[in-house]
């Protein structure tokens, strides 16, 4: 089988969760014996083909003009020939002419749902600091050819249900032949141990943009009033608008709290024992619990978007509701009572991940996808 993969961007330029999620899937299937072609934009100036673990790579730079970048398109198409088009998230390439050029050529399409680009002209869903619950009249209408081209695809994979039932609710891919929920994968670049924990103190974390919607406000007002007394500490990786860093640190100056910028996952993960995810936003999936897992992290989540899908309640972590800020406080002083709870979650939180969100587990949910996508196209 031989899987060309249309998204904005791909490794090394890590950008965002979609290239992780193309870069996953990519190499897992070369890896496996099949072929994988990449087509995306890049930073860099004029048209790069390069080969990037196996994966074949066709970046075009910003500064080509779309004619050319239409060409290109087309070139790459006729050239791969592939069994199938997953296009992940497609931001800066022609969809009309994809969906055009794959039904001449006959090659079906496979749209994985990873953000709100499809129904939002902004691509956060979000209008004056709220989430928003349906398409606006203007996304509507700057999104037209997004429903065009959610039409005429034969497969849509929705990363969670969250995301396959709001589109379908906004009047997109409700009679797309193949339809299924497939969560993320992740692989950690290296498997960094532990810190064991000395004292009573237990460590917290938090990891993510330090931007309002991420609630990472409601999670130091939190910890800074209500558990006040109660002895823990707290990491917070992340970086934001320089002013709202400013205020976050003059606002929730505590000895226990400290602010250490950007660094890799692994690097918050491995110094530990909880992750705290106080999303105020409809995450689409919530990748970074995703990561926790895979390093023995159970996590404490809001109750929004795809999150509630991978988090077992009790067992890999708890839930609760950003709009009730008590319960935040109640979950985590259930927590401070417990530590033995903790370490009993660290290996239930990595079992899950072995089994359900490696790169082999998700390739594998995706190959029956692709078959089907397959079986319509031949329909």
């Amino acid at each position: 089988m031989h899987v060309l993969f249309i998204n904005a961007r791909y490794a090394p330029e890590r950008i965002a969760g979609p290239a992780f999620t193309t870069q996953y899937l990519a190499t897992q299937l070369v890896r496996e014996g099949d072929q994988a072609t990449v087509f995306c934009r890049t930073e860099r100036s004029g048209v790069i083909r390069d080969m990037h673990g196996g994966v074949t790579v066709v970046r075009i730079g910003l500064d080509v003009p779309t004619s050319r970048l239409a060409q290109e398109l087309v070139d790459a198409v006729n050239f791969f020939r592939p069994d199938v088009i997953h296009t992940l998230f497609p931001r800066e390439i022609p969809i009309e002419l994809l969906s055009s050029l794959a039904a001449q050529r006959r090659v079906p399409v496979l749209q994985t749902l990873l953000s709100f680009s499809l129904l939002c002209a902004r691509g956060s869903m979000m209008r004056d600091g709220w989430m928003c619950t349906s398409q606006c009249v203007d996304c509507h209408a700057a999104t037209a050819g997004q429903r065009e081209f959610a039409g005429r695809v034969a497969g849509v994979v929705g990363i969670s249900r969250f995301m396959l039932d709001l589109h379908q609710r906004c009047g997109l891919f409700r009679s797309t032949p193949v339809q299924q929920v497939i969560h993320d994968a992740y692989e950690p670049p290296f498997h960094e141990p532990g810190v064991p924990r000395t004292g009573r103190a237990l460590r917290l974390g938090y990891l993510g943009r330090l931007v309002p919607q991420k609630g990472v406000e409601l999670l130091l007002k939190t910890l800074t009033t209500q558990l006040a007394g109660r002895d823990w500490n707290l990491v917070v990786a992340g970086q934001g608008d320089a002013a709202y860093e400013t205020m976050l640190k003059r606002s929730y100056a505590d000895p226990r709290i400290q602010f250490v910028g950007f660094v890799e996952p692994g690097a918050v993960l491995s110094q530990i024992d909880v992750l705290l995810v106080p999303s105020l936003w409809e995450e689409p999936l919530g990748r970074v619990w995703l990561e926790a897992y895979a390093h023995r992290i159970p996590v404490i989540a809001s109750r929004r978007g795809g999150m509630p899908e991978g988090v077992e309640e009790g067992r890999t972590g708890f839930l609760f509701e950003p709009d009730r800020p008590a319960e935040l406080a109640e979950v985590i002083a259930s927590v401070l009572d417990n530590p033995d709870s903790v370490e009993t979650m660290k290996v239930h939180a990595v079992k899950k991940w072995r089994k359900e969100f490696t790169p082999a587990a998700i390739t594998g949910q995706y190959r029956e996808v692709y078959d089907a996508t397959l079986s319509c196209g031949r329909a």
